[in-house]
């Protein structure tokens, strides 16, 4: 099951220069990929100067407590603002064991109008779900943020203190080369350059597919990697989230 699919205000972020970006090399083969690792470099331009501003609303949650303690936790980078080439992206977050049997999900832009909110059926096991913005929710203008909130719905309802998460992403669009790049690559190659360029969300999207199919830890195993943990794996530990990257993925 895909989960298809307010906030706080924003700086407002300039665009990332994507056109400006030196491209991975298009001959770099998936072997050289896998024995490098998949891992996350954050955009460097474009950042948000306040991170703060899509900080979980569970306050004092720490990353590497997170299983521990049973936090709802976005599956962002750490100061939790990612950016995406999609219309319609999907958001991925960590969800422990639960009563809860909704979630509702929200998104807002720059002017904290809302752009798409809907509440949504949610399983009571623990693990990692994706919400993609359904066909018929407005998309994504490019160069535009937006800040999104998932909260979880309890027998109480929607309260103030209901647990939830947000974050921030902001729509770009890719270098002529790059795109090219990407477009032709296998899908473990692709997650490799959206993650060597900054792009969030489609690095993680293309490893939670290769993740599900049972590819990620095949992948590893027939490459150099000291230590060699599945991909998927090991593109979350590279921005804090080990201690939930283990979790199965629900959805």
């Amino acid at each position: 099951m895909t989960l298809a699919v307010q906030a706080l205000g924003l700086p407002l972020l300039t665009p990332r220069a994507i056109a400006g970006s030196d491209p991975v090399d298009p001959r770099a083969s998936l072997e050289a990929a896998m024995r490098a690792g998949i891992t996350f470099e954050p955009p460097k331009q474009g950042m948000p100067t306040d991170t703060a501003g899509g900080a979980s609303r569970d306050a004092g949650c720490a990353r590497e407590d997170v299983s521990a303690t049973g936090c709802v936790t976005p599956l962002m980078p750490e100061n939790n603002y990612g950016l995406t080439v999609s219309e319609r992206p999907t958001f991925y977050l960590y969800v422990p064991e639960t009563d809860a049997k909704e979630v509702f999900f929200s998104l807002v832009d720059e002017n904290r109008n809302h752009h798409y909110q809907a509440k949504l059926p949610l399983d009571r096991q623990e693990g990692i779900i994706g919400i993609t913005l359904p066909e018929n929710a407005p998309a994504l203008a490019v160069d535009k943020t937006y800040q999104w909130t998932v909260i979880l719905i309890g027998d109480r309802g929607l309260r103030p203190d209901s647990p939830g998460v947000q974050g921030t992403v902001r729509r770009v669009e890719l270098d002529a080369t790059l795109a090219r790049q990407i477009e032709d690559a296998p899908l473990a190659e692709r997650a490799a350059l959206y993650g060597e360029n900054g792009i969030w969300f489609e690095a993680l999207s293309s490893l939670a597919t290769l993740e599900k199919n049972g590819e990620s830890s095949a992948i590893a195993s027939t490459s150099e990697l000291e230590n060699p943990n599945n991909i998927w794996q090991e593109f979350l530990s590279s921005v804090g989230l080990q201690a939930i990257a283990a979790k199965p993925i629900l959805n």
